[in-house]
């Protein structure tokens, strides 16, 4: 598997549990649109499109980059390092 397909699954993963996230807040607190001014459900918001804004535009960096073979070892640790700080800052957004 390259790096590439494991930064888009583990992408996806993360922008999963944040939605899940979100919509656990939801229903805990029965906010059924918006924010309802909750700032719980503000932070997990925002944490879920912040990941999103910025896994999908890299996605397309490292698809470019993965298609010479001689950028595998960038492709690898750009995927990994870049999860890892998607991880950390959602963590630290919630």
């Amino acid at each position: 598997m390259s790096y590439f397909n494991l930064y888009i699954a583990l992408g996806i993963l993360l922008i999963t549990a944040l939605a899940i996230n979100v919509s656990r807040i939801r229903l805990k607190e029965k906010i059924g649109n918006g924010d309802g001014n909750n700032p719980q459900l503000k932070g997990a918001i925002r944490a879920h499109m912040n990941t999103i804004e910025h896994v999908v535009p890299f996605a397309l960096i490292l698809f470019v980059l993965s298609q010479s073979p001689h950028n595998a070892i960038y492709v690898a640790i750009m995927s990994i390092g870049f999860l890892m700080v998607r991880l950390l800052h959602s963590y630290s957004m919630l």
